[in-house]
């Protein structure tokens, strides 16, 4: 059985590319950034996983506050390993089943409904959950059922089966983060890298394309008449800058540990420095939340100077960084999303 599951984690990792042999680069990407990410969403998702028993146990408004103080470092965590979408993450769905949004059809609300009112504890086991709708299995569900005021009551006849349901999604993510975590430790982990260091670009470019143009763009809308805060990720929690925060914290680790060793020209690495600097700059100037701060005239001009550090710094990586590599970035794989 142990040699099954090794060879599973191997085919998911060949899935989404051919096989190189493992460079320098990749071999640090791999072991200083990728392995400690996701080892540390799997701690995070169990200790969410804990607390989540813990309140179902003993509810009430203090151990709902240690819940949803739980998910805060469990959903950025996710946000440090989003930009990786080559792997074991692609295999069964994981990426759409750890968090579906931007969710424009509002399919996570209605199906969350759905599967509370009709209270099937057949539905929330674990293997009938896991291959269910992906609305209802990850950071977005377990958001709204923490955070919408209409869904975190712990005094009314529809606690108990609230309570399943958030159950059945903190098992879900505990048992996917401690899969990729395995997965990833496995000799063969670097192979879902291309030797060339194409897939480290692709991460790179896809995540910062993601932060304009779904966690940016669509709560500012075209102008301040038509900002929509409430499309922006995690507006619920109150999480939407730090998730930013993350996805430019850990693309500036993947370009140093994988692209920076193969750039040979110092003058472009100091501008891509700097681009980078400069984005960070402007995330913390933000001092209002992202949802608010759109509709607000004098911050959302904060959110427009953050948007417009993200697209010089994307423009240098499409442009300049991949040229200078001699590599090609291809499909956007956010084109289906």
């Amino acid at each position: 059985m142990r040699r099954l599951a090794r060879l599973i984690h191997l085919a998911a990792l060949l899935c989404a590319g051919p096989l190189f042999a493992a460079d320098a680069p990749n071999q640090a990407l791999t072991v200083d950034h990728i392995q400690p990410a996701y080892a540390r969403l799997a701690a995070a998702s169990a200790a969410l996983r804990a607390r989540v028993d813990a309140f179902c146990a003993a509810p009430g408004g203090d151990a709902l506050n240690a819940v949803q103080h739980t998910h805060a470092p469990a959903f950025l965590a996710w946000q440090g390993v989003q930009h990786i979408r080559v792997g074991p993450v692609q295999l069964f769905m994981r990426e759409f089943r750890f968090q579906l949004w931007p969710d424009k059809r509002g399919s996570v609300g209605r199906h969350l409904q759905r599967l509370i009112a009709e209270a099937d504890p057949a539905a929330l086991a674990p293997q009938r959950f896991a291959t269910g709708s992906v609305a209802v299995q990850g950071f977005s569900a377990f958001e709204q059922l923490i955070h919408d005021p209409a869904m975190a009551r712990f005094d009314d006849p529809g606690f108990a089966p609230r309570c399943r349901v958030l159950r059945a999604i903190a098992a879900n993510l505990d048992s996917m983060a401690a899969e990729l975590d395995r997965a990833w430790r496995i000799p063969e982990a670097s192979a879902a890298l291309a030797g060339d260091g194409t897939a480290a670009l692709v991460a790179v470019h896809t995540q910062l394309e993601r932060i304009l143009t779904q966690k940016l763009d669509l709560p500012l809308g075209s102008d301040l008449a038509h900002a929509r805060g409430r499309r922006a990720e995690a507006w619920r929690s109150g999480l939407s800058r730090a998730a930013i925060g993350e996805n430019l914290a850990a693309v500036a680790t993947v370009y140093r540990l994988g692209l920076r060793p193969r750039l040979g020209d110092a003058a472009l690495g100091r501008e891509i420095e700097a681009a980078f600097a400069a984005a960070h700059t402007a995330l913390d100037a933000l001092a209002m939340p992202l949802p608010a701060a759109v509709a607000d005239p004098a911050a959302r001009a904060q959110v427009e100077a953050l948007r417009a550090a993200v697209s010089q710094l994307k423009a240098l990586v499409s442009q300049r960084l991949a040229p200078a590599l001699g590599l090609s970035l291809g499909f956007n794989s956010l084109d289906g999303d």
